[in-house]
């Protein structure tokens, strides 16, 4: 939710730039199939069939993120993917070394509210897409442990790595966007000499 609130508030600052959110029909993506295909099988692994897929679902969570990392790799033109990218690798990194979930402290999901999902953590050790935050785990500082209030509740937990997908999120926007108006402004300016 952060990281998607982050992308709506830079299509409204590129608007006010003078680059309407339509220009996203003219960005031209390679792959865009894969991150499609990513969201479908974290879906459908976490939340439709989750009991049925339980025992791999972390491989199917790890095979997601390969999609997305191949994903921004093929468009690595864009400096905001490639920010994107990095917050992949460090989400990536934390969840393949603690079983392919991401960790977060069972005391930040209940202060969130979420005392339901607090109580499946503390009883079956996972929740979709989360593990327990505990003395066992690795690079603990990786994990969704920055908690980030939002207006109407409740509050999310997320990484390091969300911050810099985010950033890198709210980047490409503007670089998609407000970089293309002023492309095609220097293109269309008197003067302007094409060269081979």
């Amino acid at each position: 939710m952060p990281i998607l609130m982050t992308a709506v508030l830079s299509l409204a600052i590129a608007w006010l730039r003078g680059a309407p959110p339509t220009g996203l029909a003219n960005v031209r993506l390679r792959w865009l199939a894969l991150p499609l295909v990513a969201f479908v099988i974290q879906i459908v692994t976490f939340v439709r069939l989750e009991s049925a897929l339980s025992a791999v679902a972390p491989g199917l969570h790890l095979l997601s993120l390969t999609l997305l990392a191949a994903f921004l790799a093929a468009n690595a033109r864009y400096r905001g993917l490639l920010v994107v990218g990095v917050g992949l690798l460090l989400n990536a990194t934390v969840i393949g070394l603690n079983g392919g979930y991401m960790p977060v402290r069972l005391m930040d999901i209940e202060r969130a509210g979420f005392y339901a999902v607090a109580a499946t953590l503390r009883e079956e050790g996972h929740f979709q897409k989360s593990t327990v935050l505990d003395e066992r785990t690795r690079l603990p500082w990786l994990a969704d442990v920055i908690p980030v209030p939002l207006p109407n509740g409740p509050d999310r937990l997320i990484s390091i790595g969300d911050v810099f997908i985010a950033a890198g999120a709210f980047y490409f926007v503007q670089e998609a966007l407000v970089g293309e108006k002023r492309r095609n402004a220097l293109r269309m300016a008197p003067g302007a000499v094409a060269t081979a």
